[in-house]
């Protein structure tokens, strides 16, 4: 039994004459005989029955043109689903990363995606840190994570988008704040307020210190690289942070920004199990994301080349030409 089968054999219960679903599928008669002939010996019954003017369905006939009739009819929703999702134009996108980095950086590929592609589902899984979003998406909870990069992690693949220069975040009125940048050896001593230990970009921040014998003193500890900025402004120390996270804080003149001679760059992009093996609709949100993000003159934001894969390039460093950071 094939589909042919089934399919010819509804056209001639609807016809009503072999010759006349010959004609309706283009076939010879014999052909579809053939189709019918098929299908009784297969089930061991007749299914039609021979009239001077045509046929007509016998019961078991009947029976089975109804449910060929439907399951017909689910395949081709079924392959019109797979075809719309195969075009991007429907389905569902599952994305798990911080709450700062949907509010820094995807807002406006979100909005750009919503309006192209308005009958895809987007739902964001905010991760606590870079192994939740990875746990999830180990687990098919999620299509992609956007996240701190990692050293190589099984079964997940790493596409870096970003690298994101360090800043020393302080009162304007202390006196680093008065360098145009500051050594790192001018990071002992500091109170400093950071994340969690458990916090990917923290751990790698402290790996780059402990690489030139600098062990962070820590006072105070908060949930994401926005609140550190903010204590910093009611002055309760001073804070390490990706210096994009302190822009509005230091536009408004709150607290200086000062960059960091010869700290390691924090690289974050993204994960998925397999990236050829993408929805077009994941392929799509990267893409725009991508487009927004170079498009974009971003304070302290190094855009990583699309084509790139695997993990960030290490020992990249600040170089000469520099965003100034400090305001007065």
């Amino acid at each position: 039994m094939t589909l042919e089968d089934l399919r010819t054999f509804t056209a001639v219960c609807a016809a009503g004459s072999l010759s006349a679903a010959a004609h309706t599928l283009s076939k010879s008669q014999p052909a579809v005989s053939q189709h019918v002939a098929r299908l009784e010996a297969e089930l061991g019954i007749a299914l039609l029955e021979r009239r001077a003017r045509g046929v007509v369905p016998t019961a078991a006939g009947t029976a089975l043109c109804e449910s060929a009739l439907r399951a017909l009819a689910e395949l081709a929703l079924a392959r019109r689903t797979i075809e719309a999702l195969r075009s991007g134009s429907t389905g569902a996108l599952s994305i798990a990363t911080g709450g700062t980095t949907l509010k820094h950086f995807m807002c406006g590929a979100l909005a750009r995606f919503r309006a192209e592609h308005p009958d895809v589902a987007v739902r964001f899984t905010q991760g606590r840190s870079t192994a939740d979003c990875i746990d999830a998406l180990r687990l098919g909870r999620v299509d992609l994570g956007f996240v701190t990069m990692q050293p190589e992690v099984q079964d997940i693949e790493q596409r870096p988008a970003l690298l994101m220069d360090y800043a020393l975040l302080l009162d304007a009125r202390h006196e680093l704040a008065r360098r145009p940048r500051v050594a790192l050896a001018d990071l002992r001593g500091l109170e400093l307020i950071g994340l969690p230990v458990s916090s990917s970009g923290f751990s790698s921040l402290r790996q780059s210190l402990a690489a030139h014998g600098i062990v962070p003193n820590t006072t105070t500890t908060v949930d994401d690289w926005d609140l550190c900025s903010v204590l910093v402004t009611l002055g309760l120390g001073s804070a390490i942070v990706p210096a994009f996270h302190a822009h509005e804080l230091v536009r408004q003149g709150a607290v200086a920004a000062v960059p960091i001679d010869g700290l390691e760059a924090l690289a974050v992009g993204w994960v998925a199990r397999k990236f050829t093996s993408l929805s077009p609709a994941a392929s799509a949100f990267i893409q725009l994301l991508t487009q927004d993000l170079q498009a974009t003159d971003r304070l302290g934001v190094r855009v990583v080349d699309p084509a790139a894969h695997g993990r960030a390039p290490r020992g990249i460093r600040h170089g000469n030409k520099r965003t100034k950071m400090r305001a007065r």
